[in-house]
């Protein structure tokens, strides 16, 4: 079912950035990384988006 994300999603699809970020972005510092790790809820809240999830 497809639907639009909601505050409790966040954490999922945070783990989901790191991983991404850690195996395709090795040319942000440190410091780069950890900087949009800490601002990504924010940036969630400003996006419409939209996630998939299976039915329960």
């Amino acid at each position: 079912m497809i639907q639009r994300y909601i505050q409790s999603d966040y954490s999922p699809l945070i783990e989901i950035w790191k991983q991404s970020v850690i195996h395709t972005h090795d040319f942000l510092s440190k410091e780069d990384y950890e900087l949009i790790l800490s601002k990504l809820p924010e940036y969630f809240s400003s996006v419409d988006m939209y996630i998939e999830k299976k039915a329960e």
